[in-house]
């Protein structure tokens, strides 16, 4: 249960530090400006990017949470059936397989 709890908060630390430095609100904020728009109710320049900040911190947090929970869903699972039936169709393959998808998608 302890290898379970360390790899759900690696998962969640490693996918939120990853989306922090992947998405930078600083540059949509630039975009927006230079796009001549601006987000209701949130003024232009430093208030746009504080705002922007503060919500894709929040979205970020709960997709890395998500993302543990899909990732620590097989190991959950046998232990709580008692199965090794899981063995193959691990974590890692599960992620590998959605990432797949979702890039195939777009």
């Amino acid at each position: 249960i302890i290898s379970i709890v360390v790899y759900f908060l690696l998962v969640v630390g490693f996918s939120y530090s990853h989306g922090l430095l992947i998405v930078k609100p600083d540059e949509i904020s630039k975009n927006l400006q230079k796009m001549e728009t601006s987000i209701q109710g949130v003024r232009p320049g430093k208030d746009t990017t504080f705002f922007l900040r503060t919500k894709l911190q929040n979205f970020i947090l709960l997709g890395s949470i998500l993302l543990a929970c899909i990732a620590c869903m097989p190991l959950i699972i046998e232990i709580t059936l008692e199965t090794t039936m899981f063995r193959t169709f691990g974590p890692a393959s599960l992620l590998i397989s959605t990432g797949i998808i979702l890039q195939t998608r777009e």
